[in-house]
């Protein structure tokens, strides 16, 4: 019988022992050291994510050498004292002895565990880390802790040398520690290591198998500690029989305990065995999950999934590759024998794996790593094929942005119901959303990727002019006069309508109309017919089309496609890009038939920082050279460039529309804005909109007409004359429009709305999503995303929306394509570097108009020297073009000297900026971790201190007084 009151003496009776001293406090005072400098190592700011992930991956190293320094002295100690005879003399069994000495080191390691939580402070200060992962993080040190505390002890009670003692406990815990390094990769061995259960924990799963694992171990070695103390009672002669009995015991303890671990992981493959205490829930599959896997027929066949997986990855896709083997399992458990799993492990990109998985489209993510303290480019692959009888679906690389769910889960749904897909039908207009046809070939022209993309969920059907007048008047024909009147439907006959309807028309699931202002009267009065009828249409249009600038003398960037310009001539030598000769119709008509307030040329002028490692691409578009990241003459980058978050300091997206509620960063280039007209007709839900106050630029305001200064000589006055006239546009034919250096008319308002949806009534019905940007999802936007390491989601929500129009359909699967990992960056060094980077780029752009006024000075001083020769009436014409020459090729090479040296202290001083910049942030950094490593032992070292004080005192009274 276990006494609780035996054990609870032999447990305050060591747990005092260890805090009697200051070694004790000072153990823990290291401990918690560690723990700080190797949370907040270089690689935590480097990776910008709030989390104890650093420490994780070395905790059971760190374990390696506290646990041996607690358990130590538990048994040596008393051997060596002989107190050990004076403890077994007690009235005491050996189990409640052993289970005293247990409890107490477990509480000292408790202890320290607690006292490392001081480290959580300045990471709450950096950033938002997922308490709940924190919480099973810690759980899962716990539990290691206690796992190996049982092996230090055992390793204690061997010897009477606390420093044999703490080597033997080295070495025993070592073989569960170090193991990781050999088992990593083999099947189902690779489990029985500390570092394998402990990530799971580390990852915010609460498994099963973790905790029989971490028992099994505090058992078998607690039994194997029990046995080597009670060898004081045995026989002397029968010492050899007991041993044998008990080795033999011992093994088959050790058999039971491993064969009960991988027979509960075996059953944990059929019956959920874990606890998912992520903030998103990310390894619950959903309940959309389990109906799809569900609902998968004789038809579909059986469905196979293979996953192509690197077995080595770097530290940031470890989380993605434990996310994505944890959900496959799922799905292959609960799929009842109907999901297969065929796991490809990549050994390298070297591999004949690596090539297979190229071969089938798995495509490798490139990242860089560091080895040996140097940097290297990396291939891995973390991609899978879905396949069934009805044909298969590639999903070609997984990235910490995706959502693995949604991804599989939609894979199968469409191929068990591959005729029952979504139909989205893509209107033609000036933006040629689709493609442009030309000689019977589709040509990309900007939005190449986002087709592709859509392609692999939908049917997407290209739709003109005439086929939405067909779909209109199919409708109309449908329907009586009263019906007609209520709904407005007004413009046309119903008479006209019955006589022009052709044989009955499929109508798709979502018209999808990308550059709506580029439409003309006739296509413009089908689609408000369309819109009218309550069918769901997807808007998108744009102030200004990033993807359409044009080239004009000057080295500057004209607009071209913007709504209040207007269409390209058929003389133009772009004119095939035309999808109507007429005149673009008057939008005023759109938006009175939505209930909105809309100028389709008003930009949102809202500057918002940029993502710190953001670096702009090369702009590589049509009638565009390649360029500087950012071209001058193309506008403040700050309004060009519009991030929507959702952050602390940044909420942009409406979180009780579905759309967007799972949104996290948008980037939107000269974005439009929308609003409620004030009768407010209709609902009108905001999805994204700009942080009050918002601002806006009209097109006056951010525009003007480029002017060209032509030199004459006026005969009258004998001088040199200039006369400024419009610049015209050779693919227009009409003035050319640049973006104007001085748009500083801003209008201060409540906050601007750049996409919302607008559904009406019964009566007249509407379901419209309207996006004031086109180039989000152009493929500039995907060459933006890779260079930002959290992603945007601006694909992300042009399927949100499609889906959502769909009534009945789609919700499902956009609340599942939210379930992400949050980006959990660090804020406050965010801040910083953020802080820096503008630093850096509003004195660079000081110089460089600095240099400009030199260049302009050198220039006019040119200029002048010219002009003075030039109205020198004392010298012949001859003379003097012979002597504006010669100054000018003087003066030119001395302009050629100062602009060298003025461009190469420009350059001397832009690398400076750069290096302060580089300065700034590990400053920072560096401030940030000596905070955090200095303030995290210092609870512990006071109360040391303070112990030892007290104690110091209390002798020296107990002196006095003797």
């Amino acid at each position: 019988m276990i006494r609780p009151s035996v054990i609870g003496w032999i447990f305050w009776r060591n747990v005092k022992s260890y805090f009697s001293g200051m070694l004790g406090y000072l153990i823990i005072v290291a401990f918690v050291t560690l723990c700080a400098l190797l949370t907040f190592s270089q690689s935590f700011f480097a990776n910008n994510y709030a989390s104890l992930d650093e420490l994780s991956q070395v905790y059971s190293w760190l374990l390696l050498f506290l646990i041996p320094a607690i358990t130590m002295g538990a048994w040596a100690e008393e051997h060596r004292s002989g107190t050990d005879v004076l403890l077994f003399t007690l009235p005491a069994s050996t189990w409640e002895i052993l289970l005293g000495k247990y409890l107490a080191v477990s509480a000292v390691y408790a202890v320290a565990l607690l006292f490392s939580l001081t480290q959580l402070i300045p990471l709450a200060s950096l950033g938002q880390p997922d308490w709940s992962v924190v919480v099973s993080t810690y759980y899962g040190y716990f539990l290691a802790g206690m796992a190996l505390l049982s092996i230090g002890l055992f390793a204690s009670s061997l010897t009477r040398d606390s420093a044999v003692a703490f080597v033997l406990g080295m070495l025993f815990c070592s073989l569960p520690v170090l193991s990781n390094y050999f088992l990593q990769g083999v099947p189902y061995l690779d489990l029985l290591t500390i570092q394998t259960q402990l990530n799971q924990y580390a990852n915010g799963i609460v498994t099963f198998t973790g905790l029989f694992y971490f028992g099994g171990l505090v058992a078998l070695f607690l039994y194997l500690n029990h046995i080597v103390i009670s060898q004081r009672f045995w026989a002397r002669f029968g010492k050899p029989f007991m041993s044998l009995n008990f080795a033999v015991r011992s093994v088959a303890f050790l058999t039971l305990v491993v064969a009960g671990f991988f027979l509960m992981e075996r059953l944990s493959n059929r019956f959920p065995a874990y606890l998912d205490l992520t903030s998103e829930r990310l390894y619950t599959l959903d309940k959309t999950t389990l109906a799809t896997i569900q609902n998968v027929d004789e038809s579909t066949g059986q469905v196979t999934i293979e996953a192509y997986i690197s077995a080595e990855v770097p530290a940031e896709f470890v989380p993605t590759k434990k996310l994505l083997e944890t959900l496959l399992s799922q799905y292959e458990r609960l799929g009842g024998g109907q999901v297969v799993l065929r796991k490809v492990v990549v050994p390298d990109a070297t591999s004949d794996e690596a090539t297979q998985a190229e071969e089938l489209g798995i495509e490798p993510i490139s990242t860089q790593t560091s080895i040996g303290g140097k940097n290297v480019q990396q291939e891995i692959f973390l991609g899978a094929i879905v396949r069934t009888a009805n044909g298969e679906t590639i999903l070609p690389k997984f990235s910490e942005q995706t959502s693995i769910e949604y991804e599989i889960t939609r894979a199968i749904s469409i191929l068990s119901n591959k005729n029952n897909r979504l139909t989205i039908g893509v209107l033609d207009t000036d933006m040629h959303f689709a493609g442009l046809e030309m000689q019977g070939q589709v040509v990309d022209l900007g939005f190449g990727r986002t087709k592709k993309e859509l392609e692999k969920f939908y049917k997407i059907r290209r739709v003109n002019a005439g086929l939405l007048k067909d779909f209109a008047d199919s409708m109309m024909s449908s329907i009586d006069a009263a019906t007609a009147a209520t709904r407005g439907l007004t413009h046309r006959t119903l008479d006209e309508a019955r006589t022009t309807a052709i044989k009955e028309v499929k109508l798709p699931d979502v018209l999808l109309v990308a550059g709506v202002s580029s439409l003309d009267d006739a296509t413009l009065d089908s689609l408000i017919e369309y819109i009218k009828f309550g069918k769901p249409v997807l808007i998108l249009d744009d102030p200004v089309p990033f993807f359409w600038p044009t080239y004009v003398t000057g080295g500057q960037f004209g607009l071209l496609r913007s709504p209040s310009q207007p269409r390209l001539t058929p003389q133009s030598p772009f004119g095939v890009l035309n999808s109507s000769m007429s005149p673009k119709a008057d939008m005023n008509r759109l938006a009175t038939a939505l209930g909105l307030s809309w100028n389709p040329s008003t930009i949102i002028a809202n500057s918002a920082s940029e993502p710190a490692s953001f670096e702009f691409p090369m702009l590589q578009m049509p009638m565009m050279e390649g360029s500087a990241a950012w071209p001058e003459g193309y506008g403040d980058r700050k309004r060009a460039l519009v991030f929507f978050r959702n952050t602390n300091q940044q909420t942009n997206f409406n979180p009780q529309a579905i759309v967007s509620a799972g949104l996290r960063e948008l980037l939107f280039m000269y974005s439009g804005a929308i609003a409620q007209e004030a009768s407010k007709k209709f609902q009108f839900q905001p999805l994204v909109s700009t942080d009050a106050p918002g601002y806006s630029l009209g097109y006056e305001q951010y525009s003007e007409n480029l002017q060209s200064v032509r030199r004459g000589f006026d005969r009258a006055t004998g001088r040199t004359v200039e006369q400024k006239t419009d610049q015209v546009n050779p693919y227009t034919g009409f003035a050319e429009r640049v973006f104007s250096e001085n748009a500083t008319d801003v209008i201060e308002k409540e906050g601007l709305v750049a996409a919302a949806k607008v559904t009406g009534t019964e009566a007249e019905p509407r379901r419209v999503i309207f996006i004031c940007d086109t180039d989000f999802v152009s493929d500039l936007a995907y060459e933006c995303a890779d260079n930002i390491k959290s992603g945007l989601d601006n694909f992300i929500l042009l399927q949100n929306a499609i889906e959502n129009l769909v009534e009945n359909q789609g919700d499902s699967f956009i609340a599942m394509r939210g379930r992400r990992p949050k980006s959990r960056p660090l804020e406050k060094i965010e801040d910083v570097r953020i802080a820096a980077r503008l630093q850096r780029e509003q004195r660079q752009g000081e110089l460089e108009r600095e240099l400009q006024v030199k260049l302009d000075e050198a220039q006019a001083k040119l200029d002048e020297k010219t002009k003075a020769l030039q109205e020198n009436q004392d010298l012949s014409i001859g003379q003097r073009l012979q002597l504006v020459a010669t100054a000018a090729s003087e003066e030119q090479k001395q302009i050629n000297r100062e602009v060298e040296k003025l461009e190469k202290a420009f350059r001397q001083e832009i690398k400076s900026l750069e290096v302060n910049e580089k300065k700034i942030i590990v400053s920072q950094e560096q401030w940030a971790r000596f905070f955090a490593v200095f303030m995290s032992p210092l609870p512990a070292l006071v109360i040391g201190i303070w112990v030892v004080l007290v104690r110091l005192i209390n002798q020296a009274n107990s002196r006095r007084k003797s």
